[in-house]
């Protein structure tokens, strides 16, 4: 979250652990930001975050988002994906407190954040359609924006960017297959909803009247959400059968998918641009130098 949140109504401040610290008791600070109506999102290590896979047998850090506390009870309410499952649950506050600590202490070079995440009263939203065009062509040729449109984050080294991502999904099947055990369903949950934002923005962009509708394009998104649930859930099947034969199938999901997004995803920014596919094609070979990393 706190590489590019470019969400109007929402409003973020990051604030480094070690320093809350050197201020006031972690506890304390949460239960305050709470009170002023702000969620905290904040890096654990969940071995000691109880309802995590992770609980007690390995050290793994990640980040959950805090959003309530009982003080009778002597708890925080948290939220992220336990077993499979995006959920809120309870958790000591000292549990939760330790948890956030570990790999603090000691470690001068450690920079984990705390992020106060609330909302944003916003009367009025201009949306970029031409920024839009421009991030849906760096997703579609797996163009690097940050090489191009330095405003984020750098993103990590070795990292993939749009249609590239699909190759890193047949590698993690890949990982599942020659070590015989799962690992998480997660990438392929992300996969479905981000399918589904696409598909709002294409509602979007017709409602506020900026495209043509296209029923068949429709037809392509819906069909597009529905392979990548498909495949969300064949991994749930994977993970409670463990028949690795699963597997195949889902390598050629993963195909199937980025085939259908490539054809929908040409067909929308030829809308919002008004070109051909072979249009667009023509212009990112002409950008390829000042797109790609």
């Amino acid at each position: 979250m706190w590489r590019h949140n470019n969400n109007p109504w929402i409003y973020t401040q990051e604030i480094e652990l070690s320093l809350i610290n050197q201020w006031t008791d972690l506890d304390k600070f949460i239960i305050s930001c709470i009170d002023k109506n702000q969620y905290v999102y904040i890096n654990c290590d969940y071995f000691y975050v109880p309802y995590s896979n992770f609980y007690g047998k390995v050290n793994r850090r990640s980040q959950l988002l805090i959003t309530g506390y009982d003080l009778e009870k002597n708890e925080f309410t948290l939220m992220d994906y336990f077993n499979a499952q995006y959920r809120a649950v309870t958790v000591s506050i000292p549990a939760l407190v330790h948890a956030a600590k570990q790999g603090i202490y000691g470690q001068a070079l450690n920079r984990s954040k705390i992020v106060l995440i609330e909302l944003n009263q916003v009367e009025h939203y201009e949306f970029n359609v031409s920024l839009a065009s421009k991030l849906l062509k760096d997703y579609l040729y797996a163009g690097h924006s940050y090489e191009r449109m330095p405003l984020f984050t750098k993103p990590r080294e070795r990292a993939a960017f749009g249609m590239a991502i699909y190759a890193d999904l047949q590698q993690f099947l890949d990982r599942i297959q020659q070590q015989s055990t799962v690992h998480s369903s997660l990438p392929f949950h992300i996969l479905y909803e981000h399918k589904k934002c696409i598909r709002l923005l294409y509602d979007f962009l017709i409602k506020t009247g900026r495209i043509e509708p296209s029923a068949a394009l429709a037809d392509e998104f819906s069909l597009l959400i529905e392979k990548t649930l498909v495949l969300r859930n064949l991994y749930f099947k994977l993970e409670i059968s463990e028949d690795l034969l699963l597997i195949d199938k889902m390598k050629q999901g993963v195909e199937t998918i980025k085939a259908l997004e490539i054809s929908a995803l040409e067909k929308l920014i030829g809308l919002i641009d008004g070109k051909g596919s072979d249009d667009l094609q023509q212009e990112a070979l002409d950008e390829a130098p000042s797109v790609h990393s």
